[in-house]
């Protein structure tokens, strides 16, 4: 009898194995809504430690951690175990797990992340959701200012010719609606993760299609079209 049960204890322990320490927050039902309010943009992760996928997922998340849980950063990447938090969970009407779920500042409606759960992906759902909420603001001194996320630099009619003015920039002019450009655009949120440190190089993207100045300026005729540009002149 002991020993079937040593057996089963084996058989099953990879399904119970504790998520390992990272940079991740922890989140529950004292700090949720002080983070939420706080913070610019909270990427959540609702979980169970008997989950299989959980654990196996866990590692990347770590590493999203890692790059966005930095100390000046306005976002976080964040956790909550289910199975300690039931009630947070149900108000959140979490059914599976693991499930990602985006808040922006002061909202309770959030974003749930569908897509590949791999660091690339990642990136760029957390850039789009970025880019979406700044969208909203029409005050021209924040179109001019250049928002770079996760290595990303996101350039627009009015901040693209300062930006490239100084410096050596790889840029991708883009359509949302091209199959290309979709997908290219996982690469390139990898390649612009691997360069966010680099102070020679800066990877940017530009939507042709909330940009047309820009792009006709730069005689974008199809998509994805990537530009080398050093001090503000195109090398290729």
């Amino acid at each position: 009898m002991i020993r079937r049960l040593v057996i089963l204890h084996f058989l099953f322990l990879p399904y119970f194995v504790a998520l390992e320490e990272s940079s991740v927050y922890e989140y529950n039902a004292n700090n949720f809504k002080i983070q939420i309010e706080e913070m610019d943009g909270n990427f959540i992760m609702f979980y169970a430690p008997w989950c299989r996928h959980c654990t196996e997922f866990h590692p990347i998340w770590s590493e999203l951690a890692e790059l966005v849980n930095t100390k000046d950063s306005k976002f976080a990447i964040a956790q909550v175990d289910c199975t300690i938090h039931f009630k947070l969970c149900n108000e959140n009407d979490i059914t599976g797990y693991p499930t990602l779920l985006y808040f922006h500042k002061n909202t309770f409606s959030p974003v749930e992340y569908k897509g590949t759960r791999d660091l690339p992906s990642l990136t760029l759902f957390l850039s789009e959701v970025f880019a979406m909420k700044s969208e909203g603001l029409d005050q021209e001194k924040e179109s001019r200012e250049v928002k770079t996320y996760s290595g990303m630099a996101y350039l627009n009619d009015q901040n693209i010719e300062k930006f490239v003015s100084r410096g050596q920039h790889f840029i991708m002019f883009y359509a949302p609606w091209c199959k290309a450009s979709q997908k290219l655009a996982p690469i390139w949120a990898d390649l612009a993760v691997q360069y966010a440190n680099n102070e020679y190089i800066q990877i940017g993207k530009v939507n042709c299609m909330d940009n047309e100045m820009t792009c006709k300026t730069f005689d974008i005729k199809q998509y994805p079209y990537l530009m080398w540009i050093v001090n503000g002149r195109i090398v290729s």
